[in-house]
């Protein structure tokens, strides 16, 4: 699942980069791998933050180390990824309510970085690691594209 989000990662910024070289189809590229993107995050992101394989999901046995809480966590943090990446499409897109995703984006990246900071200060779980490492990247993407925002007026 690793190869396939760094897939989707790289064609989003393929997608993006030909966009801003108002190349035809870079817009199109954007949208379907962010979309992808917001996809995986939202219906295997519970796996994928535990190290679950793809073919282990329908499998009961690949749950027996992970606690329920984690599973919850991770659901939710999914889900807030989806909305971050959502704000970056708008804004990547240049489409109407640009602003109020990129604030949704924002509060998730700050109250998902908070939140998995301190859970990963009392725990050791890998799962905490494999969140900070997507959501450190994404809030400084968001603070750049905020402030610049912001000095644009």
């Amino acid at each position: 699942m690793k190869t396939a989000e760094r897939i989707l990662i790289g064609i989003f910024i393929l997608g993006i980069v030909l966009k801003m070289d108002s190349i035809l189809g870079g817009a199109i590229l954007t949208a379907l791998s962010s979309t992808g993107l917001m996809g995986f995050y939202m219906f295997f992101g519970f796996a994928f933050f535990n190290n679950i394989p793809l073919k282990n999901v329908f499998s009961s046995s690949a749950y027996v180390d992970t606690a329920l809480l984690q599973i919850i966590e991770a659901i939710l943090i999914g889900l807030f990824l989806v909305i971050i990446v959502g704000g970056l499409l708008f804004y990547a897109l240049h489409w109407p309510g640009v602003r109020v995703m990129l604030t949704f984006g924002a509060v998730s990246c700050v109250i998902t970085t908070i939140y998995t900071l301190s859970r990963r200060f009392f725990s050791s779980h890998r799962l905490y690691t494999n969140i900070l490492l997507r959501l450190v990247p994404l809030c400084i993407i968001y603070a750049c594209i905020i402030g610049y925002l912001i000095s644009k007026g």
